[in-house]
């Protein structure tokens, strides 16, 4: 190939990358200072009513993004690569207060119902997970979902400060030479999985009250109208309906 002709594709590409970012980026909600950028293979199915103000919001790949009517997206980064996104009506995500993450990835759903609240730290789904999150549900600062398979939250939830929700180890526990491998590979992205990890639903119902600082890890499942009290955590744990479950603390005096 000459030099001219390699100069000639490079500007083409130039122009052609360029001709892209100007016809996938939402210009209009550049008024509330978003960045808002949408692939043209995507779906941007969003209500004329809905606003998105001081947010960077990705959606590439043949996704799905639907956002009804009288929704709130604020202060928040939102990534949708070949996945679903979903939030219901009047539903708050993010506050100005600190920033929100929703990451979804390949062939990943988030779905938020309507009139909820979410002010957490982060949601971050891959491998196929889920997250569906009901109606009326709260969930508040510094808390975290992570979802590899399916996480389920009812409705009529009031979820604390600093939770954490996962239905996964995150991790692959992998000999040292794989894992010197995996790091010199992604490096500086440490941690980087090409597997998904051991994994199992969690399933919290309608009604339920988690307390600051709780963990529900892979397996757990809980009924409706269960409290789970301050700074406990259920490893795998089945509640039944109507329970209250606290960390058993023995004090002594010397």
């Amino acid at each position: 190939m000459s030099f001219e002709s390699s100069q000639n594709g490079n500007i083409m590409g130039l122009l052609s990358s360029i001709v892209s970012f100007v016809l996938e980026t939402k210009w209009l909600y550049l008024f509330n200072r978003s960045r808002v950028r949408v692939s043209s293979k995507s779906m941007w199915n969003v209500a004329k009513n809905v606003k998105i103000e001081n947010c960077t919001f990705i959606v590439t790949g043949n996704s799905v993004v639907t956002i009804e009517d009288g929704a709130y997206l604020k202060n928040s980064i939102i990534s949708v690569d070949n996945a679903k996104f979903i939030v219901g009506r009047n539903s708050i995500v993010g506050s100005r207060k600190k920033v929100t993450e929703i990451h979804v990835q390949n062939s990943c759903s988030f779905t938020l119902g309507h009139h909820s609240l979410l002010l957490l730290k982060r949601i971050w789904i891959r491998f196929a997970g889920c997250v569906k999150i009901g109606d009326y549900t709260n969930i508040n600062y510094d808390s975290e979902i992570r979802s590899d398979e399916s996480v389920t939250i009812g409705s009529y939830c009031q979820i604390s400060y600093g939770i954490n929700i996962w239905d996964t180890n995150t991790h692959n526990i992998l000999p040292p030479e794989e894992r010197k491998v995996l790091a010199e590979k992604y490096y500086p992205y440490f941690g980087f999985e090409t597997t998904r990890p051991k994994t199992a639903p969690v399933v919290v119902g309608d009604y339920c009250w988690l307390g600051e600082k709780s963990t529900l890890l892979k397996g757990t499942r809980l009924g409706n109208n269960v409290i789970v009290g301050y700074n406990t955590t259920l490893p795998g744990l089945v509640v039944e309906d109507n329970k209250c479950v606290v960390t058993d603390i023995k004090l002594r005096i010397l």
